[in-house]
């Protein structure tokens, strides 16, 4: 679940789906107005996390111990996208060691992260 806040700060928190009564994670994100994108790898088990209005992109591993969670990483650039999106496998560069490759939505064009 990533939830927005009444201060505006952002949110992602992971659930049991057995028990949605608490989360067992929770990490608190900067504070920002767009909505978060979020996309999962399966595979991998990469959470990407983009938002409407922000410049970056950043990576977490979700395991299913604690601590669940944690950052990788992060994709910046200056420009502020408008939407993103998570290609299928078949669209990556295994001999690059690409694990995901993902699309950004930016004022006239789409770039490749």
């Amino acid at each position: 679940a990533l939830p927005i806040c009444r201060q505006s700060e952002r949110q992602i928190k992971l659930f049991d789906v057995r028990d949605l009564s608490q989360a067992l994670k929770g990490l608190e994100y900067p504070v920002g107005s767009g909505a978060y994108i979020p996309m999962f790898d399966e595979d991998t088990g990469v959470l990407f996390t983009a938002a409407k209005g922000d410049s970056s992109i950043s990576y977490f591993e979700a395991t299913n111990e604690d601590p669940f969670l944690f950052e990788l990483s992060s994709f910046s650039s200056k420009v502020p996208q408008k939407g993103a999106c998570i290609l299928p496998k078949m669209a990556c560069e295994l001999d690059k060691c690409e694990i995901a490759r993902i699309l950004r939505l930016v004022d006239g064009s789409i770039e490749v992260v």
